[in-house]
């Protein structure tokens, strides 16, 4: 049985200095952080699930902040943040918000932000902005829209019942937890969601589909844009329409190819390239170690050889898994 993505951090058995630096590392590729007032502790559990990335975390005197990378980090997606416990500080430009337990905030990650977490139990959902839009339409209206209950508590207990269970559920089973994500926002904005409802679940049906399609066959080296219509029931025309913002049918699937090879490189899997070659549909070992290193700036074989000389508790291994995760995003 295949587990989830997942990865785990915890400054237990650790000095407060050593921790904030751990920590510090494992954040690196999404905020600047900073120490907060009073004592640091953190705890942190992520799963990587299609569509969204979530973060079950417990924090106390750290700051997080998306100032001027986001000019540069390329990050586009939307970030909800459900405080269960204490108090979630957040600003911007245009002022600040408390978030206390029940509140969800949405913040746009390509919009400045600084949160400030004192004794916080919250739990964080990254959201492919393709996914959001398809239940309320323009997603950059959201930046900073903070909900109270009751209109937030069903969203928060989806959320909720998926940190409970998915350490016990296999990957293999893939549920649409996205689409029952999407519906759940779009319920709990229903101001935010104008006509055109119908259009935009059509859309990221669609969508859902040709994703669905291309990992049932990663290992078809032949999988072609004629593949994915004939599957899907798509046109041509509209199979490319749909997929021009993610650089074409082609780019997509090598991207997802890449993508699997790095997920299974991150999980352990000790299968040699060649055979992980032939199971992503790469033409050959060759081939995937060059698209692999064109993309992630390493061969597989030295992203492997560093990932297993790094002990599953070393932070350094959740922050390479994370930022694996986020091409998923896009």
């Amino acid at each position: 049985m295949k587990l989830r993505d997942h990865f785990t951090y915890s400054s237990a058995g650790r000095t407060e200095d050593q921790a904030f630096d751990e920590y510090a590392r494992l954040y690196s590729h999404g905020s600047d952080v900073a120490r907060g007032e009073g004592p640091f502790w953190a705890e942190v559990r992520a799963w990587r699930l299609p569509g969204f990335i979530l973060f079950d975390r417990r924090l106390t005197g750290v700051v997080h902040s998306r100032d001027m990378r986001v000019l540069s980090d390329g990050f586009d997606h939307i970030v909800i943040h459900a405080v269960l416990e204490g108090r979630l500080k957040w600003s911007d430009a245009a002022g600040s918000r408390t978030v206390n337990p029940g509140d969800v905030l949405f913040v746009d990650t390509t919009q400045p932000s600084r949160t400030l977490s004192r004794d916080v139990h919250m739990l964080t959902a990254s959201i492919s902005r393709h996914l959001v839009e398809s239940a309320i339409g323009n997603a950059r209206v959201l930046h900073g829209r903070l909900l109270s209950p009751p209109s937030t508590l069903l969203l928060r207990d989806f959320l909720l019942s998926l940190v409970r269970w998915l350490p016990m559920l296999p990957e293999d089973e893939n549920p649409n937890y996205s689409r029952v994500l999407a519906d759940l926002i779009s319920a709990t904005l229903t101001d935010e969601a104008p006509g055109g409802a119908a259009a935009r679940r059509l859309h990221s049906d669609r969508l859902t589909a040709i994703e669905r399609c291309i990992a049932a066959r990663l290992g078809d080296r032949d999988l072609s844009a004629d593949k994915i219509a004939a599957a899907t029931g798509l046109s041509r025309s509209v199979l490319y329409r749909l997929l021009q913002s993610h650089g074409g049918v082609n780019q997509l699937i090598l991207t997802r190819r890449l993508q699997a090879v790095r997920s299974a490189i991150d999980n352990g899997s000790t299968a040699p390239l060649s055979e992980l070659a032939h199971a992503y549909g790469f033409a050959s070992e060759s081939h995937m170690s060059r698209r692999f290193r064109e993309a992630f700036g390493k061969s597989p074989g030295a992203y492997r050889r560093i990932m297993t000389a790094l002990p599953e508790s070393d932070p350094e291994k959740g922050h390479r898994r994370w930022r694996g995760w986020m091409g998923s995003l896009r």
